[in-house]
């Protein structure tokens, strides 16, 4: 022991201790530089697991058929039952009054409904003329045939004249050729100064001038 170790003996014992304590504290940050620390209370994130397939829907056992069709040509010369859907009137209807009228009876052509009873043969007013006062003559209504529909949905131009308006006993009009190709009939009261009315549900016959070529749905 020196004499300054001596005079100072406390001193000399605290010395190793701070040096201890300082290493200590050194080491320490070294470890805590030297790896990040994990957050109190959370694990170590583990490994994403690989999605396990999702089993696959039940393969669908219906048939899906193509819907096939063909053209079915109705003759020249082929009649029409229809009634009136739509009221014609010499003096209320209007040029251009577009009109329908329901198949009665389905038309069929080598076993296939070509036009299945519920069609509808669509036509227009082409000239509407009311009854003159004075007995000079009776209501006049011209109208055209244009087009049929299906209930299958569709449809074809037809031409047709009109042969027949009310029961077959006792027309409700006198019927004359078309005047222009537009026309397919002119349909006249049966007396002077009589208007011509046409309800709803009234019969009305036509008969094809030109083959009508229309597709039927053959499943």
């Amino acid at each position: 022991m020196t004499a300054n170790d001596s005079k100072h003996p406390a001193a000399s014992s605290f010395l190793p201790l701070v040096v201890s304590f300082l290493l200590a504290c050194g080491g320490g940050n070294a470890q805590e530089t030297g790896a990040s620390k994990q957050p109190e209370g959370r694990k170590p994130a583990e490994a994403q697991k690989p999605a396990e397939p999702q089993p696959q829907g039940t393969p669908d056992s219906r048939i899906i058929t193509a819907t096939v069709w063909k053209d079915v040509t109705v003759p020249a010369g082929t009649r029409l039952e229809l009634k009136l859907q739509t009221p014609l009137d010499s003096e209320s209807s209007k040029v251009n009054t577009v009109f329908g009228a329901g198949l009665e009876q389905a038309i069929e052509v080598d076993g296939s409904a070509a036009l299945p009873k519920g069609s509808i043969v669509e036509g227009i007013v082409k000239e509407a003329t009311p009854a003159a006062s004075g007995g000079a003559s009776g209501g006049i209504l011209s109208v055209g045939i244009r087009q049929v529909r299906t209930p299958a949905g569709t449809g074809a131009v037809l031409s047709a004249r009109v042969a027949e308006a009310g029961p077959a006993a006792k027309p409700l009009a006198r019927i004359a050729p078309g005047r222009t190709i537009a026309e397919s009939g002119v349909l006249s009261a049966g007396a002077p100064s009589k208007p011509l009315s046409l309800p709803g549900g009234t019969r009305l016959a036509i008969v094809l001038d030109q083959p009508l070529t229309i597709k039927v749905k053959q499943n």
